[in-house]
């Protein structure tokens, strides 16, 4: 099985990606993918001209639109009855998926409608305020502590469904959650994992959503045996960086956690919040303190304090972090102090 490419590699290592997922990894628990939710849909289109144009539109490849169709021509009631029925809360996490999701990613984004991911997450400590719909996407705070965001809804939660391109305007944009995901989109790379090159939710999230982020980074498609032509397609449509893996999606999905493994148990060089509690947990530990080219320095630099002779004002928010660390830092080794004279005593 070849290796990722050096370039993912590096990001996976340094802690600097987000995964995000399509329903190709649901299909791993057995729950339909596009196509065979796309003709499920259509069942319930009353009108057959409309019925036939669907599935003619299905058969031919054009999925996207299929699906799109399917969203306004079905009624509401029998379109969110398939999803839950398609999409049951209850469905049992694969191994595979669990240990993806307990990789050490900056966040996670889900494209899919099921509740996979929320139970995959449900123990992490800490992370119960940070999994949320695209309606609340926007308050999150960018770079403090992992998430999960269900971008386009999930089936037992109707109202937060984002099914068609013409619901992201009022679903995805007015709410704040597309400003949210091209801020970290600017920031770390996105790594794609369970999507095929023609599904709408690729398209309306690395399209309509992030396509014209004005990002800099290298961002990633993963996808077992990618043609030639949908590798160019891939790149194409939607500047990604295909990546082909030999094997299966269950296969791409372990080579992606082997790589995060990669990166051990220290936080990456921005993660301030988890050093802060690296600090607590261990007063004495000195990488943790910093010095010259350690934490605290890459702090400062990232803070613009190392740049005050030229002139740069530095950014209010890192200048706070700065602050919150250097306080976090006396105050800690006081805590430590104590906490081992008591234990000695």
């Amino acid at each position: 099985m070849p290796p990722l490419p050096e370039a993912l590699l590096e990001r996976l290592k340094n802690r600097q990606a987000v995964l995000v997922t399509g329903l190709g990894c649901s299909a791993l628990a057995g729950l339909p993918a596009w196509s065979p939710l796309c003709e499920r849909l259509a069942d319930w289109i009353t009108d057959d001209t409309d019925k036939q144009g669907v599935l003619d539109l299905l058969h031919a490849g054009q999925l996207a639109t299929a699906v799109t169709l399917c969203r306004g021509l079905a009624p509401e009631d029998a379109l969110i009855e398939v999803l839950r029925d398609a999409y049951p809360v209850g469905t049992q996490v694969p191994p595979v998926l669990e240990a993806m999701a307990g990789a050490p990613w900056r966040g996670i984004i889900t494209t899919a409608q099921d509740a996979l991911w929320t139970s995959a997450l449900k123990g992490e400590v800490g992370l119960a305020e940070r999994m949320v719909f695209a309606a609340n996407a926007g308050a999150l705070e960018n770079g403090r502590g992992r998430f999960l965001v269900q971008i386009f809804g999930r089936a037992d939660v109707p109202a937060s469904l984002c099914l068609a391109p013409g619901e992201i305007g009022p679903k995805i944009v007015a709410t704040g959650a597309a400003g949210y995901l091209v801020g970290l989109h600017k920031k770390w790379s996105f790594v794609f994992v369970g999507f095929a090159p023609g599904d709408p939710d690729l398209a309306m999230l690395a399209g309509r959503i992030l396509g014209a982020s004005p990002s800099m980074l290298e961002h990633f498609f993963v996808a077992p045996a990618l043609s030639d032509f949908d590798a160019h397609r891939i790149k194409a449509e939607y500047g990604l960086v295909p990546v082909s893996i030999e094997g299966s999606l269950e296969d791409a999905c372990k080579l992606l956690t082997q790589g995060c493994d990669l990166a051990g148990d220290k936080p990456a060089v921005d993660e301030v919040e988890a050093w802060l509690e690296r600090l607590t947990a261990d007063p004495d530990d000195e990488e943790a303190h910093g010095g010259p080219g350690t934490r605290q320095g890459a702090v400062r630099r990232r803070s613009g304090l190392s740049r005050a002779d030229d002139g740069v004002a530095p950014d209010p928010e890192e200048h706070d972090l700065v602050g919150r660390y250097q306080a976090h830092r006396r105050g800690g080794r006081t805590v430590g102090r104590v906490l081992k004279r008591a234990a000695r005593a």
